[in-house]
């Protein structure tokens, strides 16, 4: 048996033969019993000091595993982006990364183990701070917590999250903290290209799919924009997920154009899986302005003119004044009521992948219930879950990671979890509860959250616990 196979056996069954271990068998073996006075006390001295130093070394790795790490010598260590390679050295990132091996899963330990370095820093500051105030990395997690041991490629993502901003979308960051997924912090948007989008689907009306010569032929007609998506991907092995996300992708633009940014999705990955995120349309909104007023306060500490759409003209006050005249008007128009408008956004994106490739996610309840909302997720995922686990932050408002890694995200996220818009803002959001409850009302049934709305449905949605709990105070006020 290998040396790694053994040492897996070991880990796993904790037990192992030492004979494989120093491949002493057959005719490697010495045979004592041919052995007499001084040459047999030698071979007998050799015999224990090689298994001596066999226990030594395969005992090593399930020693880190099942000692005690915590002390007052080696205290855990909470990891945040851009304090990685600054702060982390020596004992400290010993420290963490053992804090790392006691908690990934026996079956993911030995590729961690031979895996786990500090994640590359891509750029020092992210352009925007309103909306990512960190370090930009070459995958999310500051720590390169990967279980498969092959060779890194470029490759298609196997998921892409297309939505919905000021959801949650950032959390997804933690997912890169699992041992058998990738994940990148930065947006590739690369399906909000009108011009890459419309050259892959006009490939698709020339080829025959179904014949495996046209595929071939349809891969090379392609091949320019698919490698230029691939360069905005970090590397990942070919058996670990790779996971995106823009959510440009659900907004913006009509059905149509979302319908075409959904085949050209499957083109490039007939396998695809979707995720959206869908959150309260009033804290979703809240969230919004929110964003703008820390955006105008930084630039105007930094001295610069923020004069487009991505800030605040005027106070908050003033800019939930002109939002609620805004969606009035267009909820009198017959408009969509873009920040609760999910089953309308998502249906051209299940038309094409199908409903069992697609899953979406509470964002509330990524909050409130943390490990049961991505234990959904994982399973959707079909990776392992029993050890990515999360706890509440009280002070920042939003979970954090607890294993394998302890880790939250930066600071710009989950900053307006710390408002309760409907207490401060209660005179507006009264009006925003009007004009968005019909169009919540649509997604119940078609994210089939309940099979229709009566008091078995409401009844359900009044456990705060439960996925979409949220949507409790939009459905059941006549119940």
């Amino acid at each position: 048996m290998a040396e790694n196979d053994e040492n897996e056996n070991l880990l796993g069954n904790k037990k192992v033969t030492i004979i494989k271990k120093l491949n002493l068998e057959g005719k490697d073996i010495i045979s004592l019993r041919n052995l007499t006075g001084a040459t047999r006390k030698p071979a007998l001295i050799l015999l224990v000091l090689f298994i001596v130093i066999s226990l030594i070394q395969v005992n090593r790795d399930l020693f880190i595993r099942e000692n005690i790490f915590a002390s007052s010598a080696q205290p855990l260590i909470e990891v945040t982006y851009g304090g990685v390679k600054q702060n982390l050295s020596g004992e400290s990132l010993e420290s963490l990364k053992q804090y790392i091996l006691m908690n990934v899963a026996p079956e993911d330990f030995a590729g961690v183990k031979s895996n786990l370095e500090v994640t590359d820093v891509l750029r020092e500051k992210g352009r925007d701070a309103a909306y990512f105030n960190g370090s930009v990395l070459d995958h999310a997690c500051p720590m390169t917590i990967r279980s498969s041991t092959k060779k890194l490629v470029r490759k298609p993502p196997d998921v892409i999250g297309i939505g919905f901003a000021k959801c949650g979308t950032g959390s997804l960051d933690f997912l890169d903290c699992h041992p058998s997924i990738t994940f990148r912090t930065s947006e590739p948007k690369f399906f909000a290209e009108k011009t890459a989008v419309q050259f892959i689907n006009d490939a698709l009306e020339k080829f025959d799919m179904d014949k495996e010569s046209q595929k071939r032929g349809f891969r090379i007609e392609i091949k320019k924009y698919v490698d230029e998506y691939l360069e905005r991907m970090p590397l990942a092995t070919s058996d670990e997920i790779l996971i995106e996300k823009s959510p440009q992708y659900s907004g913006g633009g009509s059905n149509e154009v979302r319908l075409e940014r959904a085949k050209a999705m499957k083109a490039i990955n007939p396998n695809i899986k979707l995720i959206g995120i869908a959150c309260d349309p009033v804290k979703r909104a809240y969230s919004q302005l929110n964003m703008k007023e820390r955006r105008t306060e930084t630039l105007k500490e930094s001295g610069k003119p923020c004069r487009n759409k991505g800030c605040l003209l005027g106070t908050i006050e003033e800019a939930f004044e002109r939002f609620t005249d805004k969606q009035q008007s267009n909820f009198d128009a017959g408009l969509p009521m873009g920040f609760a408008d999910y089953a309308n956004q998502i249906k051209p994106f299940v038309d094409i992948v199908g409903a069992e490739n697609f899953h979406l996610v509470d964002g509330e309840n990524l909050v409130q219930n943390p490990n049961y909302e991505w234990g959904k997720l994982l399973d959707f995922l079909e990776v392992e879950k029993d050890h990515f686990k999360f706890y509440k932050d009280e002070e920042k408002g939003f979970p954090c990671l607890d294993k394998p890694i302890k880790h939250c995200l930066n600071t710009a996220k989950g900053t307006s979890r710390k408002t309760d818009v409907r207490k401060e803002y209660a005179n507006f959001t009264n009006i925003w509860d009007g004009l968005y409850k019909p169009t919540v009302l649509e997604m119940i049934n078609f994210f089939k959250i309940c099979d229709k709305i009566d008091e078995i449905c409401c009844e359900k949605l009044s456990d705060e616990n439960s996925s979409f709990s949220w949507i409790h105070r939009y459905a059941c006020t006549d119940i």
